[in-house]
Protein backbone atom coordinates (compact mmCIF):
# COMPACT_ATOMS: atom_id res chain seq x y z
CA UNK A 1 0.00 0.00 0.00
CA UNK A 2 1.03 3.53 -1.22
CA UNK A 3 2.38 5.29 2.00
CA UNK A 4 0.89 8.98 1.88
CA UNK A 5 1.52 10.37 5.29
CA UNK A 6 1.66 14.21 5.97
CA UNK A 7 5.67 15.22 6.30
CA UNK A 8 6.00 16.07 9.55
CA UNK A 9 2.64 15.66 10.89
CA UNK A 10 2.05 14.01 14.17
CA UNK A 11 -0.65 11.52 13.98
CA UNK A 12 -1.73 11.65 17.55
CA UNK A 13 -2.66 15.27 16.72
CA UNK A 14 -6.64 15.27 18.06
CA UNK A 15 -8.60 15.22 14.45
CA UNK A 16 -10.89 13.23 12.41
CA UNK A 17 -8.86 9.99 10.51
CA UNK A 18 -10.24 8.34 7.30
CA UNK A 19 -8.47 4.65 8.18
CA UNK A 20 -8.87 2.05 5.20
CA UNK A 21 -7.58 -1.38 5.60
CA UNK A 22 -7.02 -4.25 3.26
CA UNK A 23 -6.47 -7.79 3.39
CA UNK A 24 -4.69 -10.25 1.05
CA UNK A 25 -8.18 -12.23 0.56
CA UNK A 26 -7.61 -12.80 -3.20
CA UNK A 27 -9.45 -14.44 -5.43
CA UNK A 28 -7.84 -17.39 -5.28
CA UNK A 29 -8.46 -18.14 -1.38
CA UNK A 30 -12.30 -16.08 -1.44
CA UNK A 31 -14.24 -19.23 -1.35
CA UNK A 32 -12.70 -20.82 1.41
CA UNK A 33 -13.11 -17.34 3.19
CA UNK A 34 -16.87 -17.39 2.02
CA UNK A 35 -17.67 -20.25 4.43
CA UNK A 36 -16.51 -18.20 6.99
CA UNK A 37 -16.82 -14.60 6.12
CA UNK A 38 -19.21 -13.24 8.74
CA UNK A 39 -17.74 -14.71 11.58
CA UNK A 40 -14.73 -13.07 10.09
CA UNK A 41 -16.85 -9.95 9.78
CA UNK A 42 -17.39 -10.30 13.26
CA UNK A 43 -14.27 -10.70 14.99
CA UNK A 44 -13.65 -7.02 12.98
CA UNK A 45 -17.02 -5.27 14.08
CA UNK A 46 -16.32 -6.64 17.79
CA UNK A 47 -12.73 -5.75 18.02
CA UNK A 48 -13.91 -1.80 15.93
CA UNK A 49 -16.57 -0.85 18.48
CA UNK A 50 -13.79 -1.86 21.30
CA UNK A 51 -11.41 1.00 19.72
CA UNK A 52 -12.90 3.75 21.95
CA UNK A 53 -12.81 1.41 25.07
CA UNK A 54 -9.31 0.64 24.62
CA UNK A 55 -7.91 4.18 24.23
CA UNK A 56 -9.05 7.48 26.37
CA UNK A 57 -10.19 10.21 24.24
CA UNK A 58 -11.01 8.01 21.21
CA UNK A 59 -14.02 7.32 19.32
CA UNK A 60 -14.85 5.44 15.88
CA UNK A 61 -17.18 7.16 13.83
CA UNK A 62 -18.76 5.74 10.20
CA UNK A 63 -17.58 2.47 9.33
CA UNK A 64 -18.08 -0.35 6.54
CA UNK A 65 -16.80 -3.60 6.31
CA UNK A 66 -16.64 -5.26 2.85
CA UNK A 67 -14.92 -8.45 1.86
CA UNK A 68 -11.66 -7.49 0.95
CA UNK A 69 -10.98 -4.36 3.20
CA UNK A 70 -12.50 -2.03 5.43
CA UNK A 71 -13.12 1.85 5.76
CA UNK A 72 -13.55 3.38 8.97
CA UNK A 73 -13.11 7.17 10.56
CA UNK A 74 -11.49 7.34 13.82
CA UNK A 75 -12.07 10.47 16.03
CA UNK A 76 -8.69 11.30 18.45
CA UNK A 77 -10.07 13.80 21.32
CA UNK A 78 -8.10 13.43 24.14
CA UNK A 79 -7.25 16.44 26.25
CA UNK A 80 -4.18 14.60 27.50
CA UNK A 81 -1.43 15.37 26.20
CA UNK A 82 0.99 13.20 27.73
CA UNK A 83 -0.82 10.07 26.82
CA UNK A 84 -1.99 10.07 23.85
CA UNK A 85 -1.81 7.31 21.31
CA UNK A 86 -0.98 7.58 17.22
CA UNK A 87 -3.39 5.96 14.50
CA UNK A 88 -0.64 3.79 13.92
CA UNK A 89 -1.32 2.23 17.20
CA UNK A 90 -4.94 2.38 17.32
CA UNK A 91 -4.46 0.03 13.74
CA UNK A 92 -1.82 -1.84 14.45
CA UNK A 93 -3.63 -3.13 17.88
CA UNK A 94 -7.07 -3.10 16.20
CA UNK A 95 -5.27 -5.96 13.27
CA UNK A 96 -3.69 -8.03 15.66
CA UNK A 97 -6.91 -8.32 17.88
CA UNK A 98 -8.48 -9.35 14.67
CA UNK A 99 -5.87 -12.04 13.72
CA UNK A 100 -5.96 -13.47 17.50
CA UNK A 101 -9.12 -14.23 16.95
CA UNK A 102 -9.43 -15.35 13.53
CA UNK A 103 -6.64 -17.37 14.40
CA UNK A 104 -7.86 -18.69 17.46
CA UNK A 105 -11.25 -19.62 15.60
CA UNK A 106 -9.30 -21.63 12.40
CA UNK A 107 -7.35 -23.85 15.25
CA UNK A 108 -10.25 -24.25 17.31
CA UNK A 109 -12.23 -25.50 14.21
CA UNK A 110 -9.41 -27.49 12.74
CA UNK A 111 -9.79 -25.34 9.25
CA UNK A 112 -7.20 -25.03 6.61
CA UNK A 113 -7.47 -21.23 5.63
CA UNK A 114 -4.47 -18.98 5.94
CA UNK A 115 -4.56 -17.31 9.04
CA UNK A 116 -2.83 -13.95 8.17
CA UNK A 117 -5.06 -12.06 6.07
CA UNK A 118 -4.27 -8.69 6.55
CA UNK A 119 -1.96 -6.34 4.56
CA UNK A 120 0.84 -4.50 5.81
CA UNK A 121 0.43 -1.00 6.88
CA UNK A 122 -2.57 0.79 5.97
CA UNK A 123 -4.11 4.33 4.14
CA UNK A 124 -5.08 7.01 6.32
CA UNK A 125 -5.95 10.32 5.50
CA UNK A 126 -6.24 13.58 7.82
CA UNK A 127 -9.57 14.96 7.74
CA UNK A 128 -9.14 18.38 7.13
CA UNK A 129 -13.02 20.43 7.32
CA UNK A 130 -16.50 19.85 7.41
CA UNK A 131 -16.95 19.04 3.98
CA UNK A 132 -14.50 16.44 3.13
CA UNK A 133 -15.74 15.18 6.79
CA UNK A 134 -19.32 15.10 5.56
CA UNK A 135 -18.21 13.72 1.49
CA UNK A 136 -15.77 10.80 3.04
CA UNK A 137 -19.09 9.51 5.58
CA UNK A 138 -20.86 9.64 2.57
CA UNK A 139 -18.19 7.76 0.58
CA UNK A 140 -18.02 4.93 3.73
CA UNK A 141 -22.20 4.96 3.42
CA UNK A 142 -22.61 4.18 -0.07
CA UNK A 143 -19.49 3.28 -2.39
CA UNK A 144 -20.22 -0.31 -1.28
CA UNK A 145 -23.21 -0.30 -3.27
CA UNK A 146 -21.52 -0.18 -6.22
CA UNK A 147 -19.47 -3.15 -5.78
CA UNK A 148 -22.77 -5.26 -4.82
CA UNK A 149 -24.28 -4.87 -8.23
Amino acid sequence: MKKVRLENYNYSTNGYYFITLSTNISNQYLNDYKKHSEILKQFINNNLNQIPYNYNGVKLDEFKIMHDHIHCIIIIDSENKMNKVSISTIVGEFKSCVFKDWYTYIKKNDLSIMAKFWQKGFYERVIRNEKELFNVRHYIRFNHLKHEF
